[in-house]
């Protein structure tokens, strides 16, 4: 839960600017990187209050497995992510905490200072690739590379571990199943 809120926060402070590209060209059934073919898992979008907060689709490398096998196997995943509603205009609390547990005292400064609001229409990607890092970029910008399997595991249990944020959005993620 800390890597994933510092991922959150470092792609927040960061500055996203807004994305003019369709929806549907970020969330393709399939897409090809770096030698690999990935094909989405699930996708779905995360309410609160019946406000429409961001559309989330799993994408994972060769067959599609369960979830057990996404968060625990060493395998290519994606997850991409398209914000619609609006975060707290500066970091929460709860966040700063994590914050000052997880980065030096001057990074946690300049996440302070620089911090500024997702905008509806930026795009978030982390990307996983066996024996790599956990990349975090928003709009095409790599904001975050995380050494290993763990940020993208943080993430990913978020969403269709144990305890998901939103048992729907786990079911899409899922495929329905």
């Amino acid at each position: 839960m800390i890597r994933f809120l510092v991922a959150l926060t470092v792609c927040a402070f960061l500055g996203l600017g807004g994305s003019n590209a369709e929806a549907d060209d970020f969330f393709p059934e399939t897409f090809s990187r770096d030698g690999r073919e990935f094909r989405m898992f699930g996708k779905g979008t995360r309410e609160e209050l019946f406000v429409d907060l961001y559309t989330c689709a799993l994408y994972v490398e060769g067959e599609r497995g369960s979830e057990g096998d996404i968060i625990r196997e060493d395998r290519a995943s994606v997850v991409r992510l398209q914000v619609h509603g609006t975060p707290p205009t500066a970091i929460p609390e709860s966040w700063r905490q994590v914050l000052r547990q997880e980065l030096n005292d001057r990074m946690v400064a300049r996440v302070r200072k620089s911090y500024r609001d997702f905008e509806a229409g930026d795009r978030v990607e982390v990307t996983y690739l066996p024996g790599g890092n956990t990349v975090v970029s928003a709009n095409g910008k790599t904001l975050l590379s995380d050494p290993g399997f763990g940020l993208m595991e943080e993430m990913l249990r978020q969403w269709i571990g144990a305890e998901p944020v939103s048992a729907s959005l786990k079911e899409s993620l899922l495929g329905g199943r």
